[in-house]
């Protein structure tokens, strides 16, 4: 009687799981509406953006898809207008660095 008891909260958990399983059938899912993809933000001089952490980020110039940045730490910026894309190149009042990327200037989507 001992041996059986240790087995019934594992039937009874087995059991339990079995009632949660669904059964998937051949559905197809259904797709949304397809979407352009969106225009890349147009940055102008004097533009800044606040963060919590107190970065404040100003567009010094932007020339076709390249925009300059500089913040409040003094640490200059240039990067693409599409921000999902790693800056080209930073520097800051010790050091600098330099990006590359195969992206083309004006992707917009990803």
């Amino acid at each position: 009687m001992i041996q059986k008891q240790r087995w019934l909260p594992l039937i009874t958990a087995l059991l339990t799981l079995t009632g949660c399983q669904t059964v998937l059938e051949n559905k197809t899912q259904t797709e949304g509406p397809k979407l352009l993809p969106a225009e890349l933000p147009s940055y102008t001089a004097g533009e800044f953006f606040k963060f919590d952490k107190g970065i404040v980020n100003t567009v010094q110039s932007k020339s076709g898809n390249i925009v300059e940045w500089k913040n409040n730490y003094n640490i200059t910026r240039r990067a693409l207008s599409n921000f999902v894309i790693p800056d080209l190149a930073w520097t800051n009042r010790t050091r600098k660095s330099k990006g590359e990327t195969t992206v083309h200037p004006g992707t917009s989507g990803l």
